[in-house]
């Protein structure tokens, strides 16, 4: 039988506290995204100096996938050239992870950093939309299942620091695998094991 552990069981009571949110600035942010646009927003550059003398550029982060199954896949990582923009940048489908950078007049030649930011942006790939759209012409069945997995965090510690989001995925009929408890680092090794029941050396053997 699985067990069903408690969350807030006794002998591990003792090491849940609450902490402070950590606070990176305690000014505003300068930029936001907007759908697939980079804003500069002018409202707040005031509070960063005189906001001709400063100069913000964007730089694209993204995943190096030299080799898939190697165990630090999500270490490696490429930083684009910084691209000088003062006001709004379309961005494309493609790009996920944007750094912004402001530097401004110091002292001489020099440039002092005065804000840097990192924006996730959440749309959907061209390579995922097609695969979509494929899968619903008429002779295939249509995905009916949705799985989602959260690296960063286990099942006990979600019920103990986010209580409203159990909350709302239980009152949505989720079904919770509290038989399952993580493998291994990253996502890849952990959803072959959910979806396939093989390991790392396994799946790298076999695959």
């Amino acid at each position: 039988r699985i067990p069903d552990i408690d969350p807030w069981h006794e002998s591990i009571r003792h090491l849940i506290h609450r902490t402070e949110p950590l606070v990176c600035s305690t000014l505003p942010p300068l930029t936001r995204i907007t759908g697939h646009t980079l804003q500069l927003i002018h409202a707040n550059a005031h509070l960063y100096g005189e906001e001709n003398s400063f100069h913000c550029c964007y730089q694209e982060i993204t995943r190096r996938d030299a080799d898939k199954f190697s165990p630090k896949v999500d270490d490696l990582f490429s930083v684009s050239n910084c691209i000088h923009f003062d006001d709004t940048i379309n961005l494309t489908s493609e790009q996920q992870f944007i750094m912004v950078k402001c530097v401004a007049p110091w002292f001489w030649f020099w440039k002092k950093k005065i804000y840097t930011n990192l924006h996730a942006i959440v749309s959907i790939r061209k390579d995922i939309k097609k695969k979509l759209q494929n899968n619903l012409t008429l002779d295939r069945q249509k995905m009916s299942v949705l799985i989602v997995g959260i690296d960063s965090i286990s099942r006990l510690n979600l019920i103990r620091t986010m209580p409203k989001t159990v909350r709302f995925l239980q009152k949505m009929g989720w079904v919770e695998m509290k038989g399952y408890n993580k493998i291994d680092d990253n996502t890849f090794p952990n959803l072959m094991a959910v979806l396939t029941g093989m390991n790392y050396t396994q799946v790298r053997k076999g695959c």
